[in-house]
């Protein structure tokens, strides 16, 4: 082989490894990243738990926590989505899944949109969860003014209980469910009545991370 051409192979193997190597060190991060908003953004409304439990009002304090954690947060998932969609092969399972948990808590509800459009063609291919794509889903159609296709989402009633947020009829709701693996929509709410009780409610809103990761052969 020419010398030239040899040294010209070299040097684009080279190139490539070196792509190859940062862009998976970035993978890397952006997975940590998202985990550790993910972690902070729990914490958060594990104390935000302790005065819905009580309908108490939540104090001034943590309302102006709530918004300045909300932006911090965006920041880093935005800052994470200019390398690509969150998907589960660039940033793991449990990173896609915190990176859709950040996305559903913000309230900018042109972002949720522009992210579920995104989701969707990810999904099409199995690189989202579909019950992360369904709880996204929801979330639009609920902003948008439309009943849930999932029944992915409550909210909680003067005596601080989680009522369903407004559903299409369940029959088809639960058969769409179930042909993704989730439990019925009755299961889930009596699921999350125990939980708010029991000053839960930040994980009432949660999917079964574990069990997914364990069918993956995963671990948290």
């Amino acid at each position: 082989m020419n010398v030239s051409v040899m040294k010209r192979s070299l040097a684009l193997t080279l190139t490539l490894v070196s792509s190859a190597a940062a862009m998976a060190q970035v993978h890397v991060t952006d997975r940590l990243n998202l985990l550790g908003i993910e972690m902070c953004d729990q914490e958060l409304r594990q104390r935000m738990s302790t005065f819905i439990q009580t309908c108490s009002p939540m104090p001034e304090a943590l309302h102006n926590e709530k918004a300045m954690r909300e932006t911090m947060h965006m920041s880093v998932l935005k800052s994470v989505m200019r390398h690509g969609f969150p998907t589960i092969s660039r940033v793991g399972l449990d990173g896609s899944h915190a990176a859709f948990t950040i996305a559903l808590h913000s309230t900018d509800h042109r972002f949720q949109a522009d992210f579920l459009k995104q989701a969707e063609r990810w999904a099409k291919k199995g690189e989202v969860h579909p019950w992360d794509h369904a709880a996204m889903f929801d979330r639009v159609r609920l902003n948008q003014g439309k009943k849930q296709c999932f029944g992915m989402h409550f909210h909680l009633s003067a005596n601080c209980m989680p009522v369903l947020s407004p559903t299409e009829p369940m029959v088809a709701v639960n058969r769409r469910r179930i042909k993704i693996g989730l439990p019925t929509v009755q299961e889930s709410m009596r699921k999350a009545e125990v939980m708010v009780k029991n000053g839960r409610w930040h994980m009432a809103e949660r999917w079964n991370l574990n069990e997914i990761l364990a069918d993956n052969g995963e671990s948290r």
